[in-house]
């Protein structure tokens, strides 16, 4: 297993649910995991079974300024971010803008962000 300078921080947005898995996958091969999400129990739960390879991260990504503080904490801590994998519901589209604008300065390189919004039928 590689070290985590080698592999780097990932951000994940939205890690107790959907991807759940990702974060825990993430941390198997040595990634350094940050992971924002607002249930505090299910994130506690996460990083208890990541053994240790998970920094928890409980807030409510709909809240900018608290998103971009907590970000920008985790950067001063950790160092640059990797990758960001975000989970962020359609009625929380600027959270995807203060993810771009707070870590774009801190990304080692930036591929792009991709948007999947849907809107549930009625």
């Amino acid at each position: 297993m590689n070290s985590d300078a080698e592999i780097g921080h990932a951000l994940v947005v939205g890690g107790t649910g959907m991807l759940r898995g990702v974060c825990l996958q993430l941390a198997r091969n040595g990634w350094t995991v940050s992971v924002i999400a607002r249930d505090e129990r299910r994130l506690q739960a996460l990083t208890d079974e990541s053994g240790g390879g998970i920094t928890p991260m409980p807030l409510d990504y709909r809240d900018p300024a608290t998103l971009s503080a907590a970000i920008c904490a985790r950067i001063a801590a950790i160092g640059p971010i990797s990758l960001v994998i975000a989970w962020i519901h359609v009625t929380s589209r600027e959270a995807t803008q203060v993810i771009a604008a707070v870590a774009s300065g801190a990304l080692n390189s930036i591929v792009g962000i991709i948007e999947p919004w849907s809107e549930r039928p009625h």
